[in-house]
């Protein structure tokens, strides 16, 4: 017989009094359950509580399940010490100046917030205008989808009888975020490199039933995926997945876009401005001419997975005239078909 995850176990110390019926109402209305406010109040709260599957034990003696305190009462963490997310934000290199952000309360809700606090305070965008091209490059430092995936991957796999909280580390140039455990068994660290993980074995299955309820994970091992099309659409560079050999930890390292490296908090009113005038031409400059061929097979080297697409809205290019150029280039082919295929860079023969 399967034993039950974590999440789905009983927690002998807390009693029914620990939920809070504002969290389960607001729950109940954020999915659409059709449940109305009144039929909450007039449905025995035991019935509730067992319809939601939220509590477990005798029907004399019924006790919290884990789930229910994380997504429905303040007292959590009286029962899974830093059961949170913890935001660091340092605004310097070296680390001296640095803000904090600590997030209590039912887990879906401090998601919430630190998904707002990523979105509204660290999110930026740049528009880079193309020469010969009516339409602009839009880019992001990070591209919201890629954080939005890691950190709701983050609270699904957690290990919440762990004290330690999740955390967020915002660097001037790279974001990572960090939780305890690693990848369930038997996935490895090379597991984690590949382009897709599959995986049966989920450390919170229930958590991650009411975060697809929320529309907010789809448990079906496709954030992985997510994350990297994210990044690649944006032009980011590749996230990197890290873990140790007993799978003690995981790690998600995001790398700012290069167009906004070094860009501080303070300067971010003048960031179009010096898109239009000097990063654009970084990125930019030298591409469209006779440098394009070297850049096309260097950006090969970086990502062999990298689409024609992707490559063209990276300089603002069309994607026939990409095409074009790879089809000069004899040392360079396409290995397999269509999205399971990929780019191989031959080396060239000697004169």
């Amino acid at each position: 017989m399967q034993q039950n995850t974590f999440d789905d176990r009983i927690c002998q110390q807390a009693s029914l009094d620990d939920f809070d019926m504002i969290y389960i109402r607001d729950f109940l209305r954020r999915i659409g359950s059709g449940i109305t406010d009144n039929d909450v109040m007039s449905m025995p709260r035991e019935v509730l509580f067992q319809n939601l599957q939220i509590v477990g034990g005798t029907p004399e003696y019924l006790k919290p399940k884990y789930v229910g305190l994380l997504f429905f009462s303040d007292k959590a963490e009286e029962y899974m010490p830093y059961a949170r997310i913890e935001i660091v934000r340092f605004l310097d290199d070296v680390g001296d100046r640095f803000e904090e952000k600590i997030l209590h309360g039912p887990i879906h809700l401090q998601l919430k917030e630190a998904l707002d606090y990523l979105k509204y305070q660290v999110v930026l965008e740049k528009v880079m205008k193309v020469p010969y091209q009516a339409e602009a490059i839009r880019v992001f430092n990070y591209p919201y989808a890629a954080l939005e995936e890691v950190l709701c991957n983050a609270v699904f796999h957690k290990s919440w009888d762990d004290r330690n909280p999740i955390e967020v580390r915002i660097n001037p140039n790279d974001i990572e975020v960090f939780n305890i455990e690693g990848p369930m068994p038997p996935l490895t660290q090379k597991d984690i490199l590949r382009e897709r993980v599959a995986s049966r074995n989920y450390r919170n299955r229930r958590i991650g039933d009411f975060l697809k309820e929320l529309h907010l994970t789809e448990g079906r091992s496709t954030g992985f995926p997510k994350i990297r099309q994210a990044l690649r659409r944006n032009g980011s560079p590749e996230v990197v997945f890290e873990t140790d050999e007993r799978n003690s930890y995981f790690l998600a390292h995001l790398d700012i876009h290069p167009a906004f490296r070094n860009v501080t908090q303070g300067d971010t009113q003048d960031v179009t401005q010096d898109v239009r005038q000097g990063v654009h031409q970084d990125v930019h400059q030298g591409v469209h001419q006779e440098n394009l061929d070297k850049w096309i097979e260097e950006q090969i080297r970086k990502n062999p997975n990298i689409t024609i697409k992707e490559m063209g809205k990276m300089i603002g290019m069309n994607s026939k005239t990409i095409h074009r150029h790879i089809t000069k280039l004899t040392h360079v082919k396409y290995v397999g078909s269509g999205y399971s295929g990929h780019w191989e860079v031959l080396d060239k023969e000697e004169d």
